[in-house]
Parts: C-alpha cells; structure tokens; sequence
C-alpha cells in the first residue's frame, strides 16, 4: 500500500513492486473542527502566511525566508528542528526579522491555521503531506512546490503531470516548481492581491 499516486509510482518503476494500491492518509476533520477554534492570542495585523513542518532540508523554509524579503505580509512557521539556528540567522542577516516568525512547535496548530490567510509550502519532497489536507480544513488557499509526490495529487487532483517552469493554478490551490524563489514571490503576491 502507498499513501500517493506519486509513492506507487516510485515503488513500481524503483523497486519492481507490483500490486501497489493507493490509500491516502486520512485526517479527522471532527477533531480539526473542534481544535481550530480554540482561542489563542496570535495576532495577524496585516496578511499572513503560515507554514507547518519540521526545520530540515527537505522542508526548504530557506526559500521561504528568500522569498519573504520582496513580499509585504507576515510569514509564522511552527515546528522545530536541526536548523532552526540556522533560519533564524538567516532571517536576521536579511534584516526580517519583524516579519518571519518561528513559533516552535505547537500542541494545537489549527488554531493558528485559521488566524491566517493562507498555507504556504516549500518541501522539496514528499510522500503524502497530511498538512496540506489540515491546512484546506482550516478553509486556507494553499501555495506549494510540486514536488515528486504528494501535493499536486492533494490540490489538483491530477496525479503525475509536473510542471517545469512557472506556476499552476489548480482546483485547490498554486504549485509551483521546486526550489524557485521568483515564481513563489509571484504566487504570494498573487494570493495577496487577489482575494478569490
């Protein structure tokens, strides 16, 4: 069993696996609904991106941090890791620091989720990303790289076509090609500009 179109695809032409079907993770929209609502003192005084997941390599928050020195908005990333040091130099040698903010990790990210005005997601690779789902639980447009396997399924519902260049507009979402800072500032602005 693989959790995406993408992972089986790896599996069958990889590893010579055959028989591979494919079930999604699944996310428990009772327990987001119940969550999202709670009150926190997060406070979001002009547009606000967000964005969950482990300070590694493969999550790529660099190009986040790149990309935020040409976008006027706020950019909160939960989560924890080895680099947490580094983004936060990084962050301060760009000089902003008054508009990225590492949160650490949260006990109850959907309460941040829906303080926000939109998802953004910059991995390099993936299985299946269980965030983007939480993220569009929280009634959230979502920006991401399209990435081997997992987000192009979960926002177009197309499930291997890539692009190579420039961005897409999907059912449920921008993709947007791995580890390209200009078409990601596009996509924010884009986001920032236009409210549908």
């Amino acid at each position: 069993l693989a959790n995406s179109n993408g992972n089986k695809k790896d599996l069958l032409d990889n590893f010579g696996i055959q028989n591979v079907s494919v079930i999604p993770n699944p996310i428990d929209l009772k327990l987001i609904d119940s969550l999202k609502n709670q009150i926190t003192s997060f406070e979001c005084n002009k547009f606000t991106f967000i964005t969950i997941g482990r300070l590694d390599k493969g999550k790529n928050h660099q190009l986040l941090v790149s990309a935020m020195q040409y976008i006027d908005a706020n950019l909160f990333i939960i989560g924890d890791g080895d680099l947490k040091e580094k983004l936060q130099n990084q962050i301060n040698h760009q000089g902003i620091n008054d508009k990225i903010f590492l949160l650490g990790r949260k006990d109850n990210p959907f309460k941040y989720l829906t303080k926000a005005d939109c998802f953004v997601f910059s991995s390099n690779h993936e299985g299946f990303p269980n965030v983007l789902l939480e993220a569009l639980a929280c009634d959230l447009p979502i920006i991401s790289t399209d990435c081997n396997s997992g987000p192009r399924e979960i926002l177009s519902l197309n499930k291997l076509k890539k692009i190579n260049e420039d961005i897409e507009l999907c059912k449920y979402g921008i993709l947007f090609p791995i580890n390209d800072c200009n078409n990601l500032v596009k996509a924010m602005k884009m986001v920032i500009k236009d409210t549908d």
